[in-house]
């Protein structure tokens, strides 16, 4: 059973903690969580702090790999974006009249 959908900023905010933006893929989310993986991994460090914070970081990574593993499909074909030169329009302030916030969220 999913779980409940989640907003398009929880999306977003899942996307940024990965460091992608739109339009990103499934594909795009696997090989960025093996690059993360490879350089955040608790398993690198040995000093107890850097281990403490390397975990709860891949908590965070491993949560936002789930939330968009889940979920992004979805999202991509319920709402439309555009994309500009500049970057995602979702991802800046300055582009909320192109691409409005939901009321629903």
């Amino acid at each position: 059973m999913r779980a409940r959908t989640p907003s398009r900023d929880q999306i977003i905010e899942a996307l940024h903690q990965l460091g992608l933006h739109l339009p990103t893929t499934v594909q795009d989310v696997i090989r960025v969580h093996r690059l993360l993986t490879k350089t955040k991994h608790p398993d690198r460090f040995r000093l107890p702090g850097r281990k403490a914070h390397a975990t709860e970081e891949m908590k965070r990574i491993n949560q936002a790999r789930t939330l968009l593993m889940d979920h992004l499909d979805d999202f991509l074909r319920t709402y439309k974006w555009r994309w500009t030169p500049r970057g995602c329009v979702r991802c800046c302030a300055a582009y909320r009249d192109i691409w409005p916030l939901d009321p629903r969220d």
